[in-house]
């Protein structure tokens, strides 16, 4: 047996299409997910593998908030507060399977973000950033466009984003 540190991932329902990014509601509700299970953030769990004598104690080290990375970039200040609340967490920025790659202007704008408010070292990346700048680029226009033709459809449809 032996220890192992375990992270709590914790994530949105979110489309890149969106044209509004993250909200402080979003953060807030977030916070309350994470308060009311704080038992189980604080606690160690035995785990035992088909009744042998391997057992393993794992220790929750935290919490990972998995944030789309467009979706993101459109207003990252809604985590400052999250992350200086609630102790070990950090956020994973990522692009969906799918979802065309992201260019290396975005990706800058978020890591300049967040080392300006001095929380870089609680954000990590899994992103597929695109090599070319031009096509990178291009990429996030695309995506735009294609947000601004959805959004459009959405609101005659429903009469909201």
């Amino acid at each position: 047996g032996g220890n192992l540190d375990v992270a709590f991932s914790l994530g949105w329902n979110v489309d890149c299409r969106s044209l509004s990014g993250y909200t402080g509601k979003d953060a807030e509700a977030m916070e309350k997910v994470v308060e009311g299970n704080r038992d189980l953030l604080e606690a160690g769990v035995w785990e035992s593998r088909n009744g042998t004598k391997m057992e393993q104690f794992l220790f929750l080290s935290g919490v990972v908030f998995a944030v789309n990375a467009r979706v993101l970039v459109k207003n990252c200040g809604v985590f400052d507060g999250l992350l200086r609340r609630v102790p070990d967490s950090q956020l994973l920025v990522w692009t969906a399977t799918g979802e065309p790659p992201i260019s290396r202007h975005k990706i800058s704008g978020i890591e300049k973000y967040f080392m300006s408010v001095n929380l870089h070292h609680r954000v990590g990346f899994d992103c597929q950033i695109c090599s070319n700048w031009i096509i990178g680029i291009l990429y996030d226009m695309l995506v735009n466009l294609v947000a601004l033709y959805w959004n459009f459809m959405n609101f005659v449809r429903y009469g909201k984003e």
